[in-house]
């Protein structure tokens, strides 16, 4: 099963209609804030469940039993905020056993710790922290891409849709 955290914004919607050109709808599961607003998601088949970055409950169980996740990076302004948004998110996924996540961060975030780097940086040392090294469990790792405005077709394609992925069976759609 694929998640996609903040499935209900632009960018989580854009990665959801591309998945869904390449996966059947039952493996993609939509995590949002308010699942009213991603009825139409749900109209076409995917599974919609909430999954707020400030309630860390929520996301651990809309993570449960995902073989990949999506972290989109949270609209929060707030660096600090914005990092304890992610640290949770990140928390929740290595409880519910998520084996990859693919992370929306942002360009200079790997070396650069502040401004507007500073939470997408601290998430990243967290994603490194629980997935890199020899403690990692097998078939565990993680992604980080540099902007939010890398192609959906990347994201799908390359990272979720591996060729280990249940969706590698990609769909041709005419």
């Amino acid at each position: 099963m694929i998640v996609v955290s903040a499935a209900s914004g632009a960018f989580g919607r854009l990665v959801v209609d591309r998945l869904l050109e390449r996966c059947p709808a039952d493996l993609v599961t939509a995590a949002v804030r308010d699942p009213g607003k991603a009825a139409d998601l749900a109209a076409r088949g995917v599974r919609v469940r909430p999954g707020d970055y400030d309630v860390p409950k929520t996301l651990r169980t809309v993570f449960e039993g995902a073989d990949r996740l999506l972290l989109i990076s949270s609209p929060e302004l707030d660096p600090a905020r914005r990092a304890a948004q992610h640290r949770a998110a990140v928390d929740a996924a290595v409880d519910a056993g998520v084996g990859s996540i693919v992370y929306t961060s942002f360009l200079g975030a790997g070396t650069q710790s502040d401004g507007v780097t500073a939470a997408h940086h601290a998430t990243e040392r967290g994603l490194h922290r629980h997935f890199a090294g020899p403690s990692r469990s097998a078939g565990y790792g993680s992604f980080v891409l540099p902007t939010k405005n890398e192609s959906a077709d990347l994201i799908c394609h390359r990272r979720l849709c591996s060729q280990s992925a249940p969706c590698s069976a990609a769909r041709t759609s005419k």
